[in-house]
C-alpha cells in the first residue's frame, strides 16, 4: 500500500521539529580520552597570584514611569482669534526644554569584571566535568559540540535584536501617523472656525448697515404726519421680528453645523476602524482557508487509509473462514455489521 504523503498542516510542516526529534536520538558515542598527567595539567585553569575577592551583584530595581501622554490631561480645544500661519498648534517663541541628566545605574560591579567572573567559573565547571567523566569513564562533551551550541545560541540572539528592531521600527511609524492625523485634525478644525467667524462678522455687520439705514430713513421722516409715524412704528416692530428670526435661525444653524461636523468625525473614525477591521478578517479569513484545505486533504487521505483496510480485512477474513471450513469443518455465523473493529475481532479469533 502506498504510503501518503505529508502535507502542511499535519503538524509536520516544520523542519526543526524533524531536527530536533533527530537530535535526541541515542547514537551511540564513545571517546577514548587517555588519563595522562600531562593531559590534566593542560585543562586546568590558570590561578591567580593574589587574593581572589568573589563579588556578588547587587541587583536594584527601577522605578516604572508612566509616560506622558497617560498622565496629563486632555487639553480642550480653544478658539484662536488670530494665527501665524494656518494650523498653528504651538506659538511661535519655542519653550526651553530642560535637560534632563540621565542618571547612572545603580549597579556597583562592572560589566567587563563580571563576564571574566563568569567565564572563570565556566571554565572551572567543564574541567571538573571533564576530570570526572575521564575518572567514571563517562562521555564528554567535546569542545566542537560545544561550540556548535555557542553558535546556535547566538544565532537566537541574533534573530531576537532583529525582531526587536523590527518591533520597534513599527512603533516609530505608528507614532509618527498618530501625530499627523492629530495635526491634519487640529487645522481642519482650525479652517472651519475661521470660516464660521467670517461668515457671522459678514452676517453682523449686513445687519448693522440694514439698521443703521433704517434709522437713518427714520430720523428724515420723523417730522412727518403722525399716521407716517405710526406706519413707521409699525415697519419697526416688523423688522425687529424679522430680526429676532433671523437671529435664532442663525444660533440652530450654527448649532446644526457644530452637530454635523461632530457626526463627520465620528463616523470617519468609524470608517477607519471598520477598515483596519476588514483588512485583519481578510486576512485571518485567507489563513483558515488555507488551513481548511490542508485539514480536507489529511481527511480525505485518512477515509482512502480506512477503506483499504477495510476491504483487506474483509478478505483476510473471508480468506480465513474458508481455511477454517475446510480444515476445522465449523460453520461459523455470518457478520452482522461490518465494522473494522469486529473484522480484526473475527480476523484476530480465526487465526
Amino acid at each position: 500500500m502506498a504510503r501518503a504523503e505529508r502535507t502542511l498542516g499535519d503538524g509536520m510542516d516544520n523542519n526543526l521539529m524533524a531536527l530536533s526529534d533527530s537530535a535526541n536520538e541515542n547514537v551511540p558515542f564513545r571517546l577514548n580520552l587517555r588519563s595522562s598527567q600531562a593531559i590534566l595539567n593542560s585543562l586546568k585553569p590558570i590561578e591567580p597570584n593574589g587574593k581572589v575577592i568573589t563579588l556578588v551583584p547587587k541587583y536594584t530595581p527601577r522605578e516604572v514611569t508612566k509616560p506622558k501622554y497617560l498622565t496629563r490631561k486632555p487639553k480642550e480645544p480653544k478658539f484662536v482669534p488670530y494665527e501665524p500661519f494656518k494650523g498653528a498648534v504651538e506659538p511661535i517663541v519655542p519653550i526651553k526644554k530642560v535637560v534632563k541628566r540621565e542618571r547612572k545605574d545603580k549597579n556597583n560591579i562592572d560589566i567587563h569584571d563580571l563576564v571574566i567572573q563568569m567565564s572563570e567559573m565556566r571554565m572551572h565547571e567543564l574541567n571538573k566535568a571533564k576530570i570526572d567523566a575521564i575518572k567514571g569513564d563517562e562521555e564528554v562533551i567535546t569542545r566542537k559540540q560545544w561550540d556548535h551550541e555557542k553558535k546556535s545560541y547566538e544565532t537566537d540572539i541574533k534573530n531576537l535584536q532583529e525582531t526587536n528592531a523590527h518591533l520597534e521600527n513599527q512603533l516609530k511609524f505608528q507614532a509618527q501617523v498618530n501625530r499627523e492625523l492629530k495635526t491634519l485634525l487640529v487645522a481642519a478644525v482650525g479652517e472651519d472656525l475661521e470660516s464660521r467667524v467670517q461668515h457671522l462678522t459678514e452676517d453682523k455687520l449686513q445687519l448693522a448697515r440694514a439698521l443703521l439705514k433704517s434709522a437713518n430713513h427714520l430720523t428724515s421722516h420723523q417730522e412727518q404726519t403722525e399716521w407716517r409715524v405710526q406706519h413707521l412704528t409699525e415697519d419697526k416692530l416688523q423688522l425687529a421680528r424679522a430680526l429676532l428670526k433671523s437671529a435664532n435661525h442663525l444660533t440652530s444653524h450654527q448649532e446644526q453645523t457644530e452637530w454635523l461636523s461632530g457626526q463627520c468625525e465620528v463616523w470617519r473614525s468609524k470608517f477607519l476602524a471598520s477598515s483596519l477591521m476588514v483588512e485583519e478578517l481578510a486576512r485571518w479569513k485567507s489563513v483558515l482557508t488555507n488551513r481548511l484545505n490542508d485539514i480536507q486533504d489529511v481527511l480525505k487521505n485518512l477515509i482512502e487509509e480506512r477503506n483499504k483496510t477495510r476491504s483487506y480485512s474483509i478478505k483476510c477474513l473471508n480468506n480465513l473462514i474458508q481455511m477454517n471450513e475446510k480444515l476445522c469443518k465449523n460453520e461459523n455465523a455470518p457478520l452482522k455489521s461490518s465494522n473494522i473493529l469486529e473484522l480484526c475481532m473475527n480476523n484476530f479469533k480465526n487465526v
